[in-house]
């Protein structure tokens, strides 16, 4: 049974984050190939660590909670609705720069589909 209202030690937290913060920020990357947004999920597990009530009997069953969290919050990440609506940044590459006069833009365009 778990208890939502229990904080984990600041020691426990410190050896949780020293030991497998590196792991659980890797697994995040990989799942979600952004920097931000590893960081975020690996911020959410560790958050969600500090007020799970889980009793864990050594450090690999910490290891295996927080990777499996990992994963699950990269799987949440990626079906948020806002998700869908975020550009990617290969898209915005594609975007005439900011300082390129609107003639030029229009130009290349031109050049690049005749029709």
């Amino acid at each position: 049974m778990t208890d939502k209202s229990i904080k984990r030690t600041e020691k426990f937290m410190r050896h949780a984050m020293a030991t497998h913060g590196g792991s659980v920020y890797l697994v995040a990357l990989s799942q979600t190939r952004s920097e931000a947004d590893a960081q975020d999920v690996a911020q959410d597990v560790f958050c969600r660590l500090l007020t799970d009530g889980t009793a864990f009997t050594s450090d690999e069953h910490l290891r295996a909670w927080l990777l499996r969290v990992t994963v699950n919050r990269c799987r949440e990440l990626w079906r948020a609705p806002w998700r869908r609506r975020v550009e990617s940044a290969d898209e915005l590459a594609q975007l005439p720069a900011p300082d390129a006069p609107v003639e030029d833009a229009a130009l290349e365009e031109l050049r690049a589909d005749p029709v």
